[in-house]
């Protein structure tokens, strides 16, 4: 948090600083009732929210080979699949699974990036985007070739902020018509505010927004023998942005409010009800209910968060037609939150990706091959009889409704 470069991203750092004055009033907007889950919990089938599953067994080659996924996209021409080694290049495939190239490495050079933050592809130039720590690249997905290459440092001098270099923490988004939204928090007193530039990076407004918070969390950490040290941490939770159906969203802290960005105003879209779970809390630990981060979809919006008494993180499911919101329980086979596939009787499903309307998870071909023998689906069972312990991961692609 004290280079002016970095763009913080981390998970935990989902929870986000409270809801600004400048807002649009849009009369009514939804609540999701956090309360009403936590005593609803559920195994919500994927048919309820999905029509169609596809599995892509990814072809192993040498130069593609694939441990646990961290980041993928897809579009109409490839599927884009960021390396699980220290993200060192993005693997390109067709959508039958077939290897094609590598593009990107990691590094500090010229063409390269640190850690890749989002894959965007763009289907009309062939080429991905990544948006990465301090830049943006965006490659060729035909040969690799970097097409533009952009640098956060640019936009500094536009967003004419006060906040001296070490001081601040940065997070960029890049909205579907080409402009910029800063948002910048003050590490020493925590004010915040969300600078706006057109895409000619010319300063149009800004929006103050309520500050950011300090707590402790309780974190596991593996030391170099892999013994669990149970530590206390400082952490600032801050205000964060994501492009949603052609919008950009900011999630307020302590993620209460969902507002979309309207000129220069915040318009609400979701409040968040807590219910007696509401807590103003130092510590943050297993008794406390705690949301970290949020996913939205096409006709869903999944809470990812700690709930009291559960070890494993937990999440909720906001179905956006009905209105109705359920924790979702954990699945032995995956050791986490899951869908049933009633879609074809196959193995449960948790998204680890997704966009506006589909969801993606990575099977180790190991595993499989295990659950292809549990499940009653055909096509698992095909693609099983092809692989072996050494295989790629298998992606399982999941479309909405």
């Amino acid at each position: 948090m004290k280079n002016v470069l970095i763009i913080y991203v981390a998970a935990l750092a989902l929870v986000l600083s409270g809801c600004g004055s400048e807002t649009v009033n849009s009369g009514k907007f939804t609540e999701i009732n956090i309360e009403e889950a936590v005593f609803n919990e559920t195994e919500p089938c994927l048919s309820e929210f999905a029509s169609k599953i596809e599995y892509i067994p990814l072809e192993t080659t040498e130069s593609s080979y694939l441990g646990n996924v961290s980041k993928c996209a897809m579009d109409p021409n490839y599927i884009f699949i960021a390396s699980s080694d220290f993200q060192k290049t993005i693997h390109v495939y067709t959508h039958d699974g077939k290897f094609l190239r590598n593009i990107g490495s990691k590094g500090r050079g010229k063409g390269e990036y640190i850690a890749a933050r989002e894959l965007k592809p763009i289907t009309d130039k062939r080429a991905l985007t990544v948006t990465a720590a301090g830049k943006s690249i965006t490659y060729s997905a035909e040969d690799g070739s970097v097409l533009e290459e952009f640098s956060f440092e640019e936009l500094l001098p536009s967003a004419d902020t006060s906040i001296k270099p070490g001081q601040r923490d940065l997070f960029v988004e890049n909205g579907p018509d080409g402009s910029y939204y800063i948002r910048e928090t003050n590490q020493r007193d925590l004010s915040q505010r969300i600078a706006i530039l057109d895409s000619d990076l010319n300063h149009t407004g800004q929006i103050k927004i309520k500050d950011a918070a300090r707590k402790k969390v309780y974190s596991s950490i593996p030391d170099q023998t892999g013994k669990i040290h149970n530590l206390l941490l400082p952490w600032v939770y801050s205000s964060i942005l994501y492009n949603f159906d052609g919008e950009t969203n900011v999630l307020t802290y302590p993620i209460d409010t969902i507002s979309s960005i309207d000129g220069n105003k915040l318009k609400p879209r979701y409040t968040i009800n807590y219910g007696s779970f509401k807590k103003d809390v130092e510590i943050i630990n297993n008794e406390t209910l705690w949301l970290t981060n949020i996913t939205e979809l096409s006709n869903m919006i999944i809470l990812h968060g700690t709930v009291p008494d559960r070890e494993k993180i937990s999440r909720i499911v906001f179905n956006k037609k009905n209105g109705k919101s359920n924790l979702v329980k954990l699945s032995e086979d995956l050791g986490t939150s899951a869908f049933v596939n009633d879609l074809d009787g196959g193995a449960p499903f948790w998204p680890i990706n997704s966009d506006d309307n589909r969801m993606y998870m990575f099977l180790d071909a190991g595993k499989f091959i295990e659950l292809s023998e549990k499940y009653n689906s055909q096509k698992m069972k095909e693609i099983a009889a092809q692989l072996t312990d050494e295989s790629n991961p298998v992606m399982i692609a999941v479309t909405l409704k």
